[in-house]
């Protein structure tokens, strides 16, 4: 396949050029044409009980869960008969609103429950109809109307529930978005230079870069205009579009560059797509792999982000292997154009000097190196033993947010309210029946107040609670045991909302990592043509990503440096940041290993030197790792700047693994695995290196002797060298 594919770039480059740069225009004009719909709501797959429940009430009740909630302040006697009519007046331009259903004040239904325990503030709740589709602009008009009225009556006004919430993540991923590229990519730039020391080098990983975001991002907006598509999902096109797309560039361009010193253009260009392209290719597939674990859980954010995340994955390839090769072949030798600087860390071959000594270094001792190596993963590992996960709510927000301040001071000042109630769908409108469901669900400890909300053919009960939605949800667990009742009973609401999603996450795991585990192994297999060597891989990133979620779980949920990263510490982790880290991570970590294993299993076919062909493929590739991973944690941490905590804690934790898989994994852990290996490291058996060879994809096949180097021969895997 890649021989084809070099012989159709080498001899058709414009051809080549001109369908991907095709591709690339379809992108820009969808983006131009198209309005995207991306969701900033959290919501579940529609098995879910709480998502049932949902549907139910707005098919069957005509009511929507969905409410605004809002807290009025300014006087000093706010429980006054007076200033109660005023807060009624303030909200009058909300009486005939077709997108509101229902007003609850303190004066409308005289419940002391919507005055604060301090007498200082009120509480007013606008339920918005099941109808309606509320937006951004009907959030503002909505919010003008009451502060303007309540201005009006000397009163302040703040605004919070669902809408307002999402309005606000919404507003601060896209600056969160424009501040991690304005850090990212001044960033990648300089690195770039440094690594290519000319103008026209560099600059090609930046194109392929940021074709593959394009190409990317108008696929998602596209989506989000027929489905489900998170307004997450750019956040994870950028963070992984700039790093993967700048990654397979600086090892193509690196390896052509090269070859180009020592062969004709063509045979330089067609060996470093035979190679290079071949471990692009498979890496890219261990990535998708990867994010392919995302679609097991029923959570569409989740799948959102994962279906984002594969997008550009595969778009980085698509141009990595079109768009690069192509413009290569135009360029020729003029790629090293525009050469800045005089220093020189690589020979004439390509090799580091540095990642040379490195490699020989932590062989010439590789028992004690191991076992210190692991030492240190264990430490870094050890809080993800007390990892909290919870679903997310008001509190990925900063402390700042008047959306989240609202839902705070709800809980804490009107814990009686309906500002966050559980309902419970019964099946029944028999009265003994409802009324012994009632009185055993108010008996459960924290109970405020059980009311029948509406009743039908069956009956929604609204069941107010003291504590907030997550440690609400052993109440929503005791009420589900209740349906061997007469009656069956489904328990919707916030709480149990995260009671189905924390469900949700711990059923799939375990097929979600064996399919990780499973696939990955068979395309790692086939790659190398070695029965040992994926395990090993798959043990490395196991650890990787185990040592990364640790320091996670240390730093957002047990708060060290939350002042000087600026956030607040909860006690708890957004379920989907480990998923996702794990998920980007395990595909990261094999992206590297099948780039650095690539050369290295160039050279051990060359020489049959297993411990010589470590160093000196740990030689050629070290500068690019390290150049690669420096843009990598540039991009990712450029979202540690992001005001939502879930984009914070999930650019930091994959900075944080991407450099540390690419130091002391890849530096480190896989010279002296492989070094204790030995020959054992290609090994398989032969009827399996018979079928693996007759697939044509292995790494361990004879190149063609027209495009290899002169000299270079296989050497059987029985008769290498440690």
């Amino acid at each position: 396949m890649f021989t084809r594919l070099a012989f159709a770039i080498v001899h058709h480059p414009k051809r080549v050029f001109a369908a991907s740069l095709v591709v690339l225009v379809l992108a820009v004009v969808t983006m131009a044409v198209i309005t995207p719909n991306p969701s900033t709501e959290f919501e579940l797959g529609a098995s879910a009980e709480s998502r049932i429940v949902s549907d139910r009430m707005r098919e069957e009740f005509g009511l929507s869960e969905d409410a605004i909630v809002m807290i009025f302040s300014g006087s000093e006697a706010m429980a006054e008969p007076d200033t109660l009519q005023a807060v009624d007046s303030s909200l009058a331009g909300l009486v005939d609103d077709p997108r509101i259903s229902a007003l609850i004040t303190p004066a409308g239904t005289g419940s002391p429950a919507l005055i604060a325990n301090d007498g200082e503030s009120v509480l007013a709740i606008a339920h918005v109809s099941a109808d309606a589709d509320i937006d951004s602009s009907d959030l503002d008009e909505i919010s003008e109307t009451v502060t303007t009225a309540a201005d009006a009556n000397n009163l302040d006004v703040a605004f919070g529930g669902r809408y307002f919430i999402e309005a606000d993540i919404n507003h601060r991923t896209e600056e969160s978005l424009i501040r991690a590229e304005m850090v990212s990519i001044p960033i990648a730039i300089v690195v770039l230079l440094l690594v290519f020391g000319s103008l026209v080098a560099a600059g090609m990983p930046m194109v392929v870069g940021a074709a593959s975001i394009i190409l990317a991002t108008a696929v998602v907006m596209y989506w989000s205009t027929r489905g489900y598509q998170s307004i997450f999902g750019l956040n994870m096109i950028t963070m992984l579009g700039l790093g993967l797309g700048i990654d397979y560039s600086l090892f193509f361009v690196k390896r052509y560059r090269d070859e180009l010193k020592q062969r004709p253009q063509d045979e330089a260009l067609a060996l470093t797509i035979q190679t290079v392209g071949k471990a692009i290719f498979f890496s890219g597939v261990t990535v998708l792999l990867g994010l392919g674990a995302t679609q097991f859980f029923d959570m569409p954010p989740l799948k959102s982000l994962g279906q984002a995340g594969m997008i550009v994955t595969a778009s980085s390839m698509f141009f990595g292997l079109t768009l690069l090769p192509s413009t290569l072949q135009l360029l020729g030798s003029r790629i090293n154009r525009g050469k800045i600087g005089r220093g020189r860390t690589v020979d004439e071959t390509g090799e580091s000097a540095f990642w040379a000594r490195v490699a020989h270094s932590v062989m010439a001792r590789p028992v004690v190196v191991l076992v210190a190596t692991m030492a240190v993963l264990a430490v870094l590992a050890s809080p993800l033993a007390d990892i909290n996960l919870v679903q997310g709510g008001p509190d990925i927000l900063p402390a700042s947010s008047e959306p989240r301040q609202v839902s705070e001071q709800a809980l804490a000042e009107f814990p009686r309210a309906a500002a966050d109630p559980i309902y419970v769908l019964v099946d029944s409108t028999d009265a003994a029946t409802i009324s012994a469901l009632t009185e055993t669900i108010s008996g459960f400890e924290d109970i405020t107040a059980v009311t029948i909300a509406s009743q039908n053919e069956a009956t929604l009960l609204e069941v107010n609670t003291s504590r907030d939605s997550h440690d609400a949800m052993p109440i929503v667990g005791d009420i589900r045991d209740l349906s061997t009742l007469d009656a069956p009973v489904l328990v919707g609401g916030i709480a149990a909302f995260n009671a189905d999603s924390e469900e949700i996450v711990m059923d799939n795991l375990l097929p979600a990592a064996l399919f990780v585990l499973t696939t990955s192994y068979v395309v790692l297999l086939l790659t190398f043509g070695s029965v040992l060597l994926p395990i090993k891989a798959m043990f490395m990133s196991a650890l990787s990503i185990s040592a990364s979620l640790g320091v996670v779980v240390w730093i957002f949920q047990q708060g060290h440096f939350e002042n000087l990263l600026g956030f607040g510490a909860t006690g708890a982790i957004v379920h989907m940041v480990p998923i996702l880290i794990a998920c980007v991570l395990f595909g990261l970590s094999m992206d590297y290993e099948v780039l650095l294993l690539s050369r290295i299993q160039e050279e051990y076919l060359a020489t049959g030197d297993n411990r010589g062909a470590i160093a000196t493929g740990l030689a050629h590739t070290g500068q690019v790792v390290s150049g690669a991973a420096t843009i990598m944690v540039a991009v990712f941490g450029g979202f540690v700047l992001a005001d939502v905590v879930l984009i914070k804690s999930l650019g930091f934790g994959l900075a944080f693994a991407v450099l540390l898989d690419a130091t002391i994994v890849r530096g480190v852990l896989v010279p002296t695995t492989m070094r204790l290996m030995g020959r054992w490291n290609w090994w398989s058996p032969a009827w399996l290196t018979g079928i693996i060879q007759r697939t044509g994809v292995s790494h361990a096949d004879p190149r063609p002797e027209s495009l290899a180097p002169a000299g270079l021969n296989q050497v059987a895997p029985e008769a290498a060298q440690d």
